[in-house]
């Protein structure tokens, strides 16, 4: 094995256990093979644990592991054994080891067909599939051993394991009688237990265990008792020296004469593990070495998601998000496509009314020229060209710049007054727009070319920003807002990627003289001049700043001049402050007076919880004049009139109680809000408690404010935990809100969890409202919102609409019992309310939060980018029919019937895409939310054979509340699988009654043959046959070799593992030609054709497959299928990867190969035929090569699928337009 001083050349290995338990052998062997992997110089780790043996060498992968890797664009081989389902990590490099009967402990009985797989004993293979060895020790020789025992000679008593028999509710045999048990119940280390061994004189067994082994080790013959768990196809693992099988005497006397030959056997066996485990190595790598270079952005995510789970369980104070790594994601799946820049190309040609020119500017000290070659190497690359830049220095042009088109100019400046040179230069060049740039700076290809087209879209706009990497280095991605002018004055959220009119730039008069603040300072202006609508946001990332070096306090001075200035210009008294060394602000709006404040609390029963926030309140209030009113919901507790008394003590007058006769907490804060004799009232929980005496004080002065209709409270858990801080749509709701677990030091992302600003929606535990907005609202809904957790935030929505902002306030601060806020509001729990009741009210919000971005996840409370759901089009151009794609897999049936036709029509630029997560085996697979759906706004949802429970519920809500018309997609008789088909026990047996109620909710169907059609116009009339077809660019251009000679001919066949029942009629053929012909198979192959078979290759990814199909060389290749009504409703497609291999075919005669007049020799199921036919077609090697030529050409003509891409197309427009 070559060693390399400087990196590891080898692709490392990550392996999915359990902690380490020595009483599970399975586990212990996983944590072994890493050990021995890393001792033969690879790198490997475990995940999905927390406890290892320290004395083996098994690090857990960790976050700082999994970004070298990221870093490195390696994608890890996964070893995963057979009790874990699927590939949970969704790795493209997958190792299985059965280490027991796939199924018998858990897991899938058959595993996909691009798993290598590797067994720990070949009694655990099941005979339809193929696996090599891998047996890796777990015992422990310097415990278990019967080295020096003195006890040897005079063993006495005996021991039992009977662990998994005793909870089947089994009863031990007489046998047993007064033995020791050494079961899993009872706490013994492995120390006492080979001590035990060690004098036993038989130890008796009632299941297979590795403490078989490790009793022969330490010189105690094994008795093994029959039960059910002594099946015969494990028997043969306890067989042997030092074991009898049954109680017969002349058996347990063979197994004490034989124990001693244990010993020896076991050093045979470590010896043959290290081969095994070299082998592994070798086998491995050599299978899975493009994963130094085929990382898949979706391992990633699910490494990362296991990895941020293994943390939480590590310690409580941890970072609930992981933003490199999200981040570094989003980028590599949101690059730039040909069909979004297709989508703009063509809205400028048919839809612009104006091609706008761009001024860049860039101010250049003499350190910063190779930055700048950085900066105009982007602007070279944008693929919209009418731009200018104007380069600002104090040094004359290098040499370099003597030669540059006409649209660059280096100007030379005395350094007199920038200002004045930049608006100079501003006005001499009469460009329509400006951006400012940094050297170093990097401009998206495709920003000015957005940038573009929002002018076009947005005609009022005078300042347009987008989202933008501020940190390349550490993947730090500014998801911004829209325009949000609270949050501006608290922090400078809009970076440097942002354009600016010429006219706008003019009226405000140029840029500030302060360093560091051009870009709020100019947003700021823009906003006194044009108000909010002079504001566009792009959401998508057009610029790479550079990181500047700033002076941090002249920073800070700055933007507090620049936030004074413009609260000055706007006539605003108020005091601005800035905690030292941090980026944000807060402002402080002066009050002429103190209005009075009603705060409005109802309860029913919670008489302790109820004297606390009174308690509270009245010690932590120093805000003066307001009133407390209790409304008492039917309350039957004697203790309540001593709370209310000692608060009538407390506060006289300002306090109220009054009863209320409905059990309903809407309309009792409503009630309290009208007998309230405040101004303005604050809503508050009962499970609230003020611990800030400033927290009225706080809130008021923005309550205050003329634009404000409400204001909400941070709320806080009793570990200093946010539990609610602001809301938005499809994430938050009254109880929980954004950065919900976060810690009350932590600023968030971008600042936004110290920041004021506007968002959707606030927190239930407390907010605040003008008493007179509250009653035009119509309060608190009453009927279907009341006693849900969302009566809130549709008070929010209806003040929003209103035209008022709800401002969320870090300063206004209040602890809640979170467990008891989770269940009610005091009055009544919660009663479930189901998200599209608040979708369809509020549906023209739910499209898109102004407060989020639409880069966001709706499923994260942190602001983590989407990486699931893959959406491919500018959710602010609906120019082309929309279509969300579920395929069922990336493989074969994935790609032909979902993912390639869907991809060649959007490069046609006929549809637009978002893709999700693959869901074949997934018993919870991710489905969007009806919010994630209202965001996306499809028109078409585009489903592959879905027909689970949960997907047939999730199509039901997208039919019953949204537009959204549903295709879906089948291309198997899933009905009727062969009794031979490993898939056969996967899938449900009522297919029949799901297809059923599934079609009547789809909108068109469809299928790959004719027979699935006449299955499917059973249930539905709206059906299209489409066949399957290659793709031009993977089928025809593959790389080719001559034809190499060879002393036999070779003949071939490729497929899965649920052909077994075809391949099953070819196992005599294979046995009778295989001193004839080469056999080569890939894919599968049964273990008892393996002696007759010349090759056999492992399948490989789909995207390797053609290339390694064309790589087997055949001269003839053979499709059998078996007859049966699932294979007559199976397509041509083995015809077809053959065929345009140019290889001649012998296929069965049956339905499938029979159509479009496929030019290939078929035969009936039968040996002697098939026997006879090929040893006919190979002797005419010319005549039978030109047929492969014919196929060829037969292929090429009918079915490539670019040339029918219109078959299509048609669905997908009728299915939009009905």
């Amino acid at each position: 094995m070559a060693l390399n001083l400087f990196e590891n050349i080898n692709v490392p290995y990550v392996i999915y256990t359990g902690d380490y338990e020595q009483k599970y052998a399975g586990v212990r062997a996983l944590h072994h093979l890493c050990h021995a992997l890393n001792q033969l110089g690879q790198e490997a780790y475990v995940i999905g644990c927390t406890v290892t043996n320290n004395k083996l060498q098994t690090p857990i992968l960790n976050h700082q592991d999994f970004i070298r890797m990221m870093e490195r664009d390696i994608s890890p081989i996964v070893v995963y054994p057979e009790v874990v389902h699927g590939n949970p990590l969704e790795s493209t490099s997958v190792v299985r080891w059965i280490l027991n009967t796939p199924g018998h402990l858990g897991g899938d009985k058959y595993f996909a067909p691009s798993e290598l797989l590797f067994c720990y004993s070949q009694d655990f293979v099941p005979v339809e599939m193929s696996a090599l060895n891998l047996r890796v020790p777990v015992i422990d020789q310097s415990i278990f051993n019967n080295i020096n025992n003195p006890n040897d000679e005079k063993r006495e008593g005996t021991c039992f394991y009977a662990n998994k028999y005793l909870l089947a509710g089994y009863e031990l045999t007489e046998d047993v009688k007064n033995s020791v048990s050494l079961c899993q119940d009872v706490k013994l280390t492995r120390t006492e237990i080979a001590a035990i061994l060690r004098k036993s004189e038989l130890m008796y067994c009632y299941e297979p265990t590795a403490l078989i082994t490790e009793a022969k080790l330490c010189g105690c013959p094994v008795v093994m008792i029959n039960t059910p768990y002594l099946r015969p196809e494990i028997e043969v693992d306890i067989k042997g020296d030092g074991i009898s099988l049954g109680t017969a005497p002349n058996d347990i006397q063979e197994a004490k004469r034989t124990v001693h030959k244990e010993s020896e056997i076991y050093e045979r066996v470590i010896k043959d593990s290290w081969s095994d485990i070299r082998r592994f190595i070798d086998v491995t790598q050599q299978q899975f070495i493009n994963s130094k270079s085929n990382s898949s952005e979706r391992f990633y995510a699910r490494l990362q998601s296991l990895l941020d789970g293994q943390a939480k369980k590590e310690t409580k104070n941890i970072s609930l998000y992981s933003p490199r790594f999200h981040r570094n994601t989003w980028l590599s799946l949101n690059t730039l496509s040909e069909t979004s820049v297709t989508g703009m190309a063509e809205r400028m040609v048919s839809s612009w009314m104006q091609q706008p020119s761009f001024h860049l500017l860039l101010i250049v000290n003499p350190t910063e020229l190779q930055a700048l070659s950085n900066t105009i190497e982007s602007l070279e690359q944008q693929l919209y060209q009418a731009w200018g830049l104007t380069i600002l220095s104090n040094i004359p042009a290098p040499d370099a710049f003597s030669d540059v088109p006409e649209n660059i100019e280096w100007v030379q400046i005395t350094g007199a007054s920038l200002n004045e040179d930049i608006e100079h230069a501003v006005s001499a060049a009469q460009l329509d727009w400006i951006m400012q740039l940094i050297p170093g700076d990097k401009l998206a290809p495709h920003a000015l070319l957005s940038f573009a087209d929002t002018i076009n879209l947005e005609t009022n706009a005078h300042f347009i920003y987008s989202d933008e990497v501020v940190d390349e280095s550490k993947a730090d991605i500014w998801f911004k807002p829209e325009f949000n002018l609270d949050y501006l004055r608290a922090y400078s959220y809009l970076g440097r990627s942002f354009i600016v009119s010429r006219e706008a730039f003019e009226q405000v008069g140029g840029y500030s003289n302060l360093a560091y603040v051009h870009t709020t300072d100019m947003a700021f202006k823009v906003y006194e001049q044009n108000q909010q609508s002079a504001f566009s946001h792009i959401p998508d990332v057009l610029l790479t700043s550079v990181p500047l070096d700033v002076n941090k306090e002249l920073l800070a001075e700055n933007e507090w001049l620049t936030r004074h200035a413009h609260l000055n210009r706007l006539g605003v008294s108020a005091t601005i402050s800035n905690p030292k060394n941090k980026p944000r602000f807060q402002t402080v709006y002066s009050t002429k007076n103190q209005p009075k404040v009603s705060i409005i609390i109802a309860h029913h029963n919670h008489v302790s919880f109820l004297a606390r926030c009174l308690e509270e309140l009245e010690l932590n209030t120093t805000y003066i004049n307001y009133e407390v009113v209790v409304v008492d919901v039917m309350s039957d507790i004697e203790d309540l009139e001593d709370v209310y008394a000692e608060m009538s003590e407390a506060w006289g007058e300002r306090f109220v109680a009054t009863r209320f006769d409905q059990k309903n907490y809407s309309a009792a804060i409503n009630h309290g809000v009208n007998i309230a004799s405040g101004d303005f009232v604050v809503v508050m929980s009962c499970f609230a408690m003020a611990v800030n005496g400033n927290w009225l004080n706080e809130m008021m002065p923005l309550m205050t404010r003329e634009d404000v209709g409400i204001v909400g409270a941070r709320v806080l858990d009793h570990e200093n935990k946010i539990i609610h801080a602001g809301g938005v749509f499809g994430i938050t709701d009254d109880v929980t809100g954004l950065f919900q677990g976060l810690d009350i030091t932590e600023p968030g992302y971008m600042e936004r969890a110290h920041c004021i600003q506007q968002y959707s929606s606030v927190s239930s535990a407390c907010f605040g409202i003008e008493k007179q907005a509250f009653i035009e609202a119509g309060g608190l809904c009453e009927n279907v919102f009341s006693d849900t957790r969302y009566s809130v935030m549709d008070l929010c929505l209806t003040i929003q609409q209103q035209g008022k902002k709800v401002i969320w306030s870090p300063y206004v601060t209040l602890f809640q019992d979170k467990k008891l806020a989770e269940q009610s509001n005091g009055v009544a729990d919660y009663h479930p309310l189901r998200e599209e009741v608040l979708v369809e009210k509020w549906s023209h919000l739910f499209t898109h939060d102004p407060f989020y971005n639409d880069n966001l996840s709706l499923r994260s409370h942190f602001f983590a980018p989407e990486v699931d759901i893959q959406r491919q089009w500018d959710p602010r151009f609906h120019d082309k029919t929309r279509v969300v794609v579920f395929s069922i897999n990336g493989s074969g049936s994935g790609i032909y019937r979902m993912i390639a036709p869907m991809q060649a029509l959007a490069e046609r630029g006929d549809v637009e895409l978002t893709w999700m997560p693959f869901h074949e085996f997934k018993e919870q697979p991710l489905l969007p939310t009806l919010n994630e759906l209202m965001r996306l706004e499809p028109d078409v949802l585009y489903v592959q054979q879905m027909l689970s429970d949960v997907t047939y519920e999730f199509l039901k809500q997208v039919k019953a509340h949204t537009q959204i018309k549903i295709v879906f997609s089948l291309d198997d008789l899933v009905t009727n699988l062969p009794k031979m088909s490993d898939r056969k026990k996967l899938v449900f047996r009522d297919m029949r009654s799901r297809l059923r109620k599934t079609l009547a909710l789809c909108d068109h169907t469809i299928v790959s043959t004719q027979p699935l059609a006449d299955l499917c116009r059973q249930y539905t009339d709206n059906v299209t046959v489409i066949p399957n077809r290659l793709e031009k660019q993977r089928w025809l251009n593959l790389a080719s070799s001559e034809k190499k000679t060879h002393k036999q001919p070779r003949v071939g066949w490729a497929g899965a593992h649920q052909h077994a029942g075809d391949l099953a009629l070819m196992s005599n053929v294979v046995q009778s030609l295989a001193d004839r012909v080469d056999w080569v198979f890939m894919g599968m192959c049964p273990l008892e054709l393996r002696p007759y078979v010349k090759e056999f290759h492992q399948f490989v990814s789909f995207n390797q497959y053609p290339q390694a199909l064309a790589d087997l060389d055949l001269d003839l290749a053979l499709a059998p299928l078996e007859e049966h009504p699932f294979n007559e409703a199976k397509s041509n497609l083995r015809l077809l990867e053959y065929g345009v291999m140019g290889w001649p075919v012998i296929a069965s005669d049956i339905y499938p190969y029979q159509q479009d007049g496929a030019p290939v020799t078929l035969i009936p199921n039968d040996e002697a035929v098939w026997i006879e036919t090929i040893l006919a077609a190979l002797a005419e090697p010319e005549k039978i090569a030109a047929q492969g030529r014919h196929l060829q050409n037969w292929v090429c003509q009918k079915f490539i699928l670019e040339d029918h891409l219109d078959e299509w197309l048609n669905v997908f427009k009728l299915s939009k337009n009905n």
